[in-house]
């Protein structure tokens, strides 16, 4: 058509960026500035192997592809999504180790979940709210849940807001 054009862009790993440079997370920052693949570099960090082999173009698909999930939910891990059979202990294992390798990610969440319990809210870095559900209500699965949302919110709505 004429007078449109159309544009595409890849935003790749656009929430961890943002979750990186929400926590201040000095490896997760270093990792992007040196080009590195944050996916490979977490995999060898949480598996305790050398980072060296990091870099585009070194990449192990199943090693890669293993550890996304590995933070946000300790008992999945991402497992169906990749035919891993772990169970939840190593799962548990896992995300400790992930956490480990990356303390001020865990400190960043921890806040926000924190913030979110005490205010039944999750604020963006540019300002919008999202109403969540009490922490402290009687439904774990809905408090946990709405605890994971309250971590998850500033960095989806600052992803939506930059695409705005």
């Amino acid at each position: 058509m004429s007078g449109y054009t159309w544009v595409k862009a890849d935003y790749s790993q656009i929430e961890l960026r943002i979750a990186a440079w929400l926590a201040n997370e000095p490896v997760m920052l270093q990792s992007y500035r040196s080009g590195r693949d944050l996916h490979m570099v977490t995999a060898k960090r949480v598996l305790g192997q050398e980072t060296k082999s990091a870099r585009p173009g070194s990449q192990d698909p199943e090693l890669r592809a293993a550890v996304r999930g590995w933070a946000w939910h300790p008992a999945a891990c991402g497992t169906h999504d990749f035919n891993m059979d772990i169970g939840d202990d190593e799962a548990r294992m896992y995300h400790d180790a992930f956490f480990m390798a990356y303390p001020r990610l865990r400190q960043w969440a921890q806040g926000s979940g924190g913030s979110h319990q005490a205010h039944g809210r999750s604020v963006s870095p540019l300002g919008r709210v999202r109403h969540l559900p009490d922490g402290s209500i009687s439904d774990k699965d809905l408090a946990h849940k709405g605890g994971a949302e309250g971590i998850n919110h500033p960095v989806q709505s600052f992803a939506s807001d930059m695409l705005s």
